[in-house]
């Protein structure tokens, strides 16, 4: 075979399959662009992670559409924004999302928890505050709107009886609410979303 020959044959061969992802590319175009374009996720607790959050939600506002928030997300709108999103008597505040379960944990004042004999004596060895880790699941109300409805709760490594939680979220600046459980918080949604749930590792937020 002629060697020349082949070599053209090649050439072209590879013209027609650099041709072809060509052609595949601008057919996609639109596709690519916004791949190359979405924003990365968040990876770190910071403020920006916090302001890129608020960027998602104010699309949720103007748009119409879902966002999804990973738990980086979340802790540091917890964290930087928590005028808006939580209480601030949670500092310094670690989220978790696995499944359908949300763990919150952060530290808060020792005296903010209802007394109980399992939680005095480690109480009285506790500095001015302790780690709370609490996690539980996503709920909607009726008539719209999100709780978050406790499962368990370690206090200072120490788990505190259910019957207590009613009384810890109060502290904790639980409000009643029509159709909400003793033991869940109400959620204070962002201006545009109706409804929050959990999924994929993410917390999604729908108007």
């Amino acid at each position: 075979m002629n060697k020349r020959g082949s070599a053209g044959r090649w050439l072209v061969g590879l013209l027609f399959v650099v041709l072809l992802i060509g052609g595949l590319a601008w057919w996609q175009r639109d596709s690519i662009v916004g791949l190359l374009n979405s924003p990365t996720e968040a990876t770190e607790v910071s403020l920006a992670a916090a302001e890129a959050a608020e960027a998602k939600l104010a699309s949720l506002r103007t748009e119409g559409e879902p966002v999804r928030l990973n738990a980086v997300e979340l802790a540091s709108l917890f964290r930087y924004r928590a005028g808006n999103w939580a209480t601030s008597t949670l500092r310094d505040p670690v989220v978790v999302i696995s499944a359908d379960t949300l763990e919150l944990s952060g530290m808060i004042a020792t005296d903010m928890l209802p007394s109980h004999p399992a939680l005095e004596n480690a109480r009285l060895l506790l500095p001015d505050t302790a780690r709370v880790d609490l996690k539980g699941r996503i709920l909607p109300l009726e008539g719209g709107g999100s709780a978050f409805q406790v499962i368990d709760v370690d206090f200072a490594g120490v788990p505190v009886p259910r019957q207590y939680y009613g009384p810890m979220l109060e502290r904790l600046g639980r409000r009643d609410a029509p159709g909400l459980p003793a033991d869940a918080l109400a959620l204070r949604l962002p201006p545009g979303a109706g409804s929050v749930r959990l999924e994929d590792g993410f917390l999604v937020l729908s108007p």
